[in-house]
């Protein structure tokens, strides 16, 4: 878990949501009142990218699933 606080400290370049449906997008920004971090003017970044491409690996059965996550029906 991240709090506001590091979000907003810069700790972080970049962020993203992940999810089935999702998979992986990015966040270009986030706001909380008065404060907006922008994390993205453009593309997605280079750990987001990676996170992408081994998740759609996964679920192509491109790259070996070592986590258990697919499952034959």
């Amino acid at each position: 878990d991240i709090s506001y606080k590091e979000l907003f400290e810069n700790s972080c370049s970049e962020a993203f949501c992940a999810g089935t449906a999702a998979v992986i997008t990015p966040i270009k920004s986030i706001a909380l009142e008065d404060k907006k971090r922008i994390f993205s003017e453009s593309e997605p970044g280079e750990i987001t990218r990676k996170i992408y491409e081994l998740l759609m690996g996964i679920q192509r059965l491109d790259i070996d699933d070592e986590f258990g996550w697919v499952v034959k029906i």
